[in-house]
């Protein structure tokens, strides 16, 4: 099925994954969410031997990854949200439906203007994490001890981003393959053919 303008006739919501309005769904987002900060933290232990955490042991090490943090973390969302706008654009041909912050100081979005296929919104989904975390892997092999922190809470942040919508793509399996999906950016609805 292509994306579509308007939820076609005899489409019904199958599910919903909505962080802001279902108190167990945005624990289990935030849970998902720490456990990828353990993985990641698991790798970081392996790839220095066990001395990752000498990182904050030197002064001036912890003020500079604390400063390459909150730039990084600014650059890093912007960055996100507009890969994720030129994929919103280049597979609906639409502007993105908004820019804004959704949720106050924690994430901003771009949400898609139309229903999406299955396919459309893998692609939008997958994009920034897939393209943003081959970069943030490839700095934080090369950038060198210091740079590891900032690097890891990125990829962290990343990774934490995606959560949401990797929940979606896990539920959409289930679904025939002309279901479709609202994104909003921060939600996630799918419908399919009524049964």
């Amino acid at each position: 099925m292509e994306n579509q303008e308007r939820l076609p006739r005899g489409y019904e919501k199958r599910f919903v994954i909505d962080p802001r309005k279902n108190r167990k769904q945005a624990l289990a987002v935030w849970g998902v969410s720490l456990l990828i900060a353990l993985v990641l933290f698991g790798v970081a232990q392996a790839i220095w031997q066990g001395q990752a955490l000498l990182l904050f042991t030197h002064r001036v090490t912890f003020y500079v990854t604390w400063v390459i943090l909150i730039f990084g973390f600014l650059i890093y969302a912007v960055l996100h949200e507009v890969i994720r706008g030129l994929c919103v654009r280049l597979v609906t041909g639409r502007r993105p439906q908004h820019y804004d912050n959704t949720l106050p100081g924690v994430y901003m979005n771009s949400a898609s203007p139309v229903f999406l296929s299955k396919r459309a919104f893998a692609a939008i989904a997958l994009a920034p994490v897939a393209i943003l975390g081959a970069v943030l892997v490839l700095l934080n092999l090369s950038g060198g001890f210091v740079w590891f922190w900032p690097i890891y809470f990125i990829q962290w942040f990343n990774l934490s981003k995606a959560v949401t919508d990797c929940w979606g793509l896990w539920k959409l399996r289930s679904l025939p393959d002309d279901a479709l999906v609202w994104e909003s950016g921060i939600s996630v609805t799918g419908y399919a053919p009524e049964k």
